[in-house]
């Protein structure tokens, strides 16, 4: 029950990233109640924490919206490295194995590697048109890819000073 007794709490634990608890006390309750619960991801979990922080405020609760967001940072940072490695190893891919992704992951990427892609026009939802819309999703996942594997490219170019001193590129 969400009551103004309500307190939210997230605990770092690396092996449980996504879990936080609700512990409150009704009125018939001899002692406080505690629900342990979990998100699938981080950005999941952030909404329901703010849904739940939303939820004890309106019920006349006090809630520390500074300590929440910094253990939700900390939850973030402790999921980081797992996360960066998977997309160290997405950037080796090439434009078609790139495609072949969910948008999603294509634009965790591109996000990443600080690649703006604000400027393309996303996918259409509309639903009844089935076959515009696998066409544009596709459309978009190859414009999204190969601006990924230009950065990569751009990124692997590297000066190197010749035998007389002269300023060279070189891959």
């Amino acid at each position: 029950m969400l009551n103004r007794s309500a307190k939210l709490q997230i605990k770092k634990n690396p092996s449980r990233p996504n879990v936080f608890f609700v512990t409150s006390q009704g009125k018939s309750d001899s002692k406080p109640i505690t629900t342990v619960l979990a998100a699938g991801s981080t950005e999941e979990m952030t909404k329901w924490v703010r849904a739940l922080e939303e939820c004890i405020a309106s019920s006349g609760g006090t809630i520390d919206r500074q300590r929440t967001r910094a253990a939700l940072q900390a939850t973030a940072r402790m999921q980081m490295p797992k996360q960066a490695a998977n997309l160290e190893a997405l950037k080796e891919l090439n434009e078609g194995e790139l495609c072949h992704l969910k948008i999603k992951k294509v634009k965790e990427l591109a996000d990443y590697m600080h690649i703006d892609y604000s400027n393309l026009r996303e996918p259409s939802k509309d639903k009844e048109k089935m076959r515009t819309l696998e066409e544009d999703v596709d459309r978009y996942k190859k414009e999204l890819a190969a601006r990924i594997v230009s950065m990569k490219q751009m990124n692997t170019i590297t000066v190197k000073h010749d035998t007389h001193g002269s300023t060279v590129l070189a891959e």
